[in-house]
């Protein structure tokens, strides 16, 4: 994410936590394309996606004031709600697993404007990562799957699979700190 859009995201959020509806509004415009696509993503299905992300949106409109800029940027915490939010809905209806084709988390090609501001610098991010740190990230974080989850889906020790996570997401920071 560029270094104004990120600074953007986080002014708007700290206005919504003073009840502000038009920062609302352009956070919205800014990033909601990127949390409905996380949505569509981990749900699989569109009407459960809908209700996902309203209810991801009402969170963050709700929990504005618990953002913290000093532990990390406005789209990740946005992100982290919506993954959470997700994953309720999936724990709700007793769904453990997500099978996936190897296919799925591949980075393909470019991410139009529609994406929201910053996230062709994430999918940029993701594709220099190597592939084992990528697909550890793409499933965790877009799919939900927990790190149990990914060792039964990768086919490697609890141990590796963490290692990976935590390796890609640090030069994932150091990539888009850039």
């Amino acid at each position: 994410m560029e270094k104004e859009t990120a600074g953007s995201a986080e002014a708007l959020l700290s206005a919504i936590a003073t009840g502000d509806r038009r920062a609302f509004a352009d956070l919205y415009r800014t990033i909601g394309p990127v949390l409905y696509g996380i949505c569509i993503k981990m749900m699989r299905h569109r009407d459960k996606a809908d209700d996902v992300f309203q209810d991801a949106v009402v969170k963050i409109w709700t929990k504005a004031h618990l953002f913290d800029p000093a532990k990390g940027q406005a789209l990740a915490w946005a992100v982290t709600v919506t993954r959470r939010c997700a994953l309720d809905h999936l724990r709700a209806q007793g769904i453990r697993t997500i099978s996936l084709d190897e296919t799925d988390i591949e980075i393909t090609g470019h991410v139009g404007d529609r994406d929201g501001a910053g996230s062709s610098d994430l999918w940029r991010c993701l594709g220099k990562l190597d592939v084992n740190y990528r697909s550890a990230i793409v499933l965790a974080f877009v799919y939900g799957m927990s790190h149990r989850e990914l060792t039964k889906t990768l086919g490697k020790p609890l141990g590796t699979v963490k290692s990976w996570v935590r390796r890609g997401l640090s030069r994932l920071k150091e990539c888009l700190d850039r």
